[in-house]
């Protein structure tokens, strides 16, 4: 589960999973399968649409809650669009990144290595 905490005080619960996959992949029509999921995400920073399918699979897999297309596009901006290199969206690519097997580090990792290099 992750929680995203918008600039504005929301706070919106998210799952990203398998379920959450299967509804993302059957809002996109696009085939269950693992490799058509990725190719779609990969898209993510550069199609909006992509973008706001993963929120409303993941709020939907998180609550049963399928918000608008524009809600979701209100809490990408109050937490500062989707190419912030820091902050609530950039913590929830890292998220999902990770619930996939994906090796992300965690900007609290990241900041944490760099110490121990210093």
């Amino acid at each position: 589960m992750f929680v995203l905490h918008t600039h504005t005080g929301k706070m919106v619960q998210l799952k990203w999973g398998t379920y959450a996959m299967k509804l993302f992949s059957q809002k996109r029509g696009i085939e269950g399968t693992l490799a058509s999921i990725f190719k779609d995400l990969a898209n993510m920073s550069q199609d909006l649409d992509v973008a706001v399918c993963v929120f409303q699979a993941a709020s939907e897999a998180a609550t049963k809650y399928v918000p608008e297309y524009e809600e979701v596009c209100e809490w990408i901006d109050d937490c500062g669009g989707l190419l912030a290199k820091t902050g609530p969206i950039f913590e929830f690519g890292s998220y999902l990144m990770s619930t996939m097997g994906v090796d992300v580090e965690t900007p609290e990792e990241e900041e944490k290595k760099s110490e121990q290099n210093a």
